[in-house]
């Protein structure tokens, strides 16, 4: 019995890696899920996806936070076998707060979650990707501006 108690907690224990692994797969799940909707949009209303981008803003919007997610997505899955006590924890919370923002719950979660597993580490920003992640988050905002905008009117 103790054998099996130990193997469940071995499985259930969140540490760095498995946490960090979930949050780039959620996020490169989470693009292949929206683009499959916007696919079946285009599809159900039989039109190109050109004219679909310019009737529907929201379409737009989902595709350009599409592209943000799998560029977030792979430049994670790019610094996977970096140490992630390398990381400043901050990142995940401004991510996090940034897929609140633009409406993506299980990505805001998982990087919450990255963040408070990270909470001791004192890391530093990489400084190869400082800059891929202030335009990130800077489109990130925009693109909640821009949904904003649109609940509004």
């Amino acid at each position: 019995m103790n054998k099996l108690v130990s193997n469940v907690k071995k499985t259930l224990v969140w540490n760095s890696s498995k946490i960090y692994t979930i949050n780039y797969l959620v996020l490169l799940f989470s693009s292949f899920v929206y683009g499959i909707y916007i696919l079946v949009l285009k599809l159900s209303k039989n039109i190109n996806f050109e004219s679909l981008l310019k009737s529907n803003p929201y379409t737009s919007i989902m595709f350009v936070v599409i592209l943000l997610n799998l560029l977030v997505g792979y430049i994670l899955w790019m610094n996977s076998n970096i140490n992630k006590q390398h990381y400043d924890n901050k990142v995940f919370l401004l991510l996090g707060i940034c897929q609140l923002l633009i409406g993506n719950i299980f990505s805001f979660i998982t990087f919450i979650s990255t963040f408070f597993v990270l909470k001791n580490s004192e890391g530093k920003i990489i400084k190869k990707n400082l800059t891929t992640l202030f335009l990130s988050t800077l489109l990130y905002l925009i693109c909640f501006i821009l949904l904003l905008r649109m609940v509004i009117k």
